[in-house]
Parts: structure tokens; sequence; C-alpha cells
């Protein structure tokens, strides 16, 4: 999701399937600049959503809050690490 090429319509499914890594209970598997990277793309994605051409993927209404929370987890397990 670094690379500008790919496209928004796959950053929702792709983010919301890495649920689990994000949770991953051992140990955060991304580090601070990796988390707030995805955290970024995922404010991108929500102002996305308003402009009429956004096409909403088939997923829980749910999505967006639950990848979200893991990220904010995900952060502050990877600060608490550093």
């Amino acid at each position: 999701m670094k690379n500008p090429s790919t496209p928004q319509r796959f950053w929702l499914p792709l983010l919301y399937d890495s649920l689990k890594l994000f949770n991953w209970q051992e140990c955060p598997l991304l580090n601070v600049s990796e988390t707030n990277l995805l955290l970024n793309k995922l404010q991108e994605l929500s102002s996305a959503r308003l402009r009429p051409q956004f096409s909403e993927p088939n997923l829980p209404a749910e999505a967006l809050s639950s990848i979200r929370l893991a990220l904010a987890t995900n952060l502050g397990r990877a600060i608490l690490d550093e």
C-alpha cells in the first residue's frame, strides 16, 4: 500500500483480512512507522468513502472501526516495544 498505484478499492479488504495479524498476541508484527502508514491509509479511505464514485466493498459494517482499533492497539504495543 506504499505504492501509490494500489487502487483504493483493495485497501479495506486487505486491511480487514489482516486483522488477525494486527492482533497477534506474542509481539506486534508492525513497527511504529508501518502502523502509522496504515492508519494514514485508513484515514484516506474514510475520506474517500464520502465521494459519490466510491464503491463500497462487501464487508461487515464494523470493518472500518475494527481495523482502526486493531491498528491502534498494534501501535501502542509497538511503541512499548521500541
